[in-house]
């Protein structure tokens, strides 16, 4: 595994703990410990995406996903591990498999 796979995955973990942190505060919001004020600054932090990110990158991390695991990913889980939008991951995938959307 060279340096950039590993930056691949230490990233989508970072990603995963990101996202079950946010699940742990959206359970905390629904048993009304946390007011809708907080929860909503807490929203805008986890729902920012870290930086801008091409399809054509989109595509490089998923097939180091891909050649990293026997689990098949879908795009709500890539989207969450990458950081970005459904739609883009939707779009690399398309790439990836040759699909042509008309």
């Amino acid at each position: 595994m060279n340096e950039t796979d590993k930056k691949v995955l230490n990233k989508a973990i970072s990603n995963l703990i990101k996202n079950r942190e946010f699940l742990g505060f959206q359970l905390t919001f629904l048993k009304d410990a946390l007011t809708f004020k907080d929860y909503s600054d807490i929203c805008d932090e986890y729902s920012a995406v870290d930086e801008e990110i091409t399809i054509e990158q989109i595509k490089k991390e998923i097939l180091v996903l891909f050649d990293s695991t026997e689990r098949v990913f879908d795009v709500d889980e890539i989207s969450v591990m990458l950081n970005c939008e459904i739609n883009d991951v939707e779009t690399a995938l398309n790439e990836i498999l040759g699909v042509h959307n008309e």
